[in-house]
């Protein structure tokens, strides 16, 4: 896996665990209103959904560094199928974001 293509992939790999610490720790924050577009008095209700997304999300990141410390690491083919399985879960979960609530 050529080092162009890595980067995108750590990018990928930031991406879902900054988002998952925002889902899971600070969802309630008045600042992420515009993100998460939860009101206030809907947190109690959607608490376990987003720490369980976040975590979801933090997990998947973190596949992502597996897949590239497997690359680094001379298991390219093993690596490489991690990062592009979990590539093309952000594709298709994309997708049909944009398609169910293209608001966000």
């Amino acid at each position: 896996m050529n080092p162009v293509a890595q980067v995108p992939a750590a990018l990928e790999a930031l991406t879902p665990i900054a988002v998952g610490m925002l889902e899971s720790f600070f969802f309630r924050s008045p600042e992420l209103h515009p993100i998460f577009l939860i009101d206030p008095d809907e947190y109690d209700a959607v608490a376990l959904w987003t720490r369980n997304l976040g975590v979801y999300n933090m997990l998947m990141g973190l596949a992502v560094v597996v897949g590239l410390v497997l690359v680094h690491r001379a298991q390219v083919a093993a690596g490489r199928a991690i990062i592009l399985t979990i590539s093309g879960m952000h594709d298709a979960l994309g997708i049909s974001l944009v398609v169910t609530a293209p608001e966000l």
